[in-house]
């Protein structure tokens, strides 16, 4: 019946897009002088799952066997803003909830076991929170024409693995397929989600 379900919403459903939308442009801006240079920008994304699982025998849910499981849940909600302060000053700030369904998810304080007990993680959180400062930047101030090199400087709670930030992964590129939690093995319990 969830099978069933679920074909139905996705055949009789409003065309949606996976990545992007021409409508959307470059999201909230708000801009602080005439030339679109200092400036907030918010965005906001989220991803709704809804799963049909086939249990192995003998799987217990609530208490009674269950042959089938299925939920609906919030696998991420996120909203970010960030503000160009002036040419050389970046300031950013991403917040959000996820895995949060019927069966999981949850707040702070919840009972069981691990960090957070069954709740698994705080309801919302930051992601990141960080801030810039462009030493060189990568944009002649005066012609705005790219330079060979660039140098920044920054700090904060953020998620950037590697030598550089375009080495981490993206919740705004997964599509069907999304990188499995066990690849980090310590979210939740000394790790807010992938942060050290």
């Amino acid at each position: 019946m969830a099978i069933l379900g679920m074909l139905l919403v996705s055949l009789l459903g409003s065309p949606l897009r996976g990545q992007g939308s021409d409508t959307y442009g470059s999201g909230l801006k708000f801009n602080f002088n005439e030339d679109g240079s200092k400036y907030i920008r918010v965005v906001l994304w989220n991803q709704i799952w809804m799963r049909s699982i086939q249990n192995n025998p003998g799987t217990l849910i609530a208490g009674a066997p269950s042959q089938t499981t299925w939920d609906l849940g919030a696998r991420r909600i996120r909203g970010m803003a960030y503000a160009q302060w002036s040419p050389r000053y970046l300031v950013l700030a991403h917040v959000g909830i996820n895995n949060q369904s019927v069966f999981q998810g949850g707040a702070a304080g919840s009972s069981g076991t691990g960090g957070y007990g069954v709740g698994k993680k705080p309801g919302i959180f930051y992601h990141d929170v960080w801030n810039e400062f462009a030493v060189l930047p990568a944009l002649d101030p005066t012609s705005k024409q790219p330079k060979d090199f660039s140098l920044y400087v920054g700090a904060g709670l953020h998620y950037w693995n590697g030598i550089s930030r375009m080495t981490s992964a993206s919740t705004l590129n997964f599509m069907a397929i999304d990188a499995p939690v066990i690849n980090w093995p310590m979210v939740d319990v000394s790790d807010q989600f992938v942060r050290q």
